[in-house]
């Protein structure tokens, strides 16, 4: 996907294209990332089938509206894709309490506090958000290995 967007973001017709934003491989990596959310509750629950099913559900409904949104074409714009970041976030807040249902509850607010850095990043530094993003990414995924193999 990242690729791709480098790619289409030189051409002057992508937003004629539909825009790099919302293709194909947009889909891929953000269905992806619902995908193992759903993967992660798990091992952050240490298999608590409840739980599991719970975030199982909620990603599946966020992935089947991404995708009707694609097979649409897009029609919604820009506000729509915004309210996909905002579900996959409510998704990542979702798995990650599961530390809360453990009692880790410092781990919890920590990967929290990663997880809005991440998103503060992303957003305010231009024009290496995204990449610069990544060193909070790196540090909460290294919280999440550690809180699923512990406690």
């Amino acid at each position: 996907y990242h690729l791709h967007l480098v790619f289409r973001s030189f051409s002057a017709d992508d937003e004629k294209l539909g825009g790099s934003r919302s293709s194909l491989t947009r889909l891929a990596d953000l269905g992806c990332l619902h995908v193992c959310a759903t993967v992660i509750s798990y091992a952050l629950s240490h298999g608590n089938l409840v739980f599991f099913f719970v975030n199982l559900a909620m990603n599946s409904v966020c992935l089947t509206l991404m995708v009707l949104r694609y097979l649409r074409g897009f029609p919604e714009g820009y506000s729509h894709e915004m309210t996909e970041f905002l579900r996959l976030g409510v998704c990542i807040i979702s798995y990650t309490s599961a530390l809360l249902l453990r009692g880790a509850w410092s781990a919890f607010l920590i990967q929290v506090g990663l997880f809005l850095l991440m998103g503060v990043v992303m957003t305010f530094v231009h024009p290496f958000g995204h990449a610069a993003s990544r060193v909070p990414l790196a540090i909460f995924m290294c919280g999440l290995l550690d809180a699923a193999s512990t406690l």
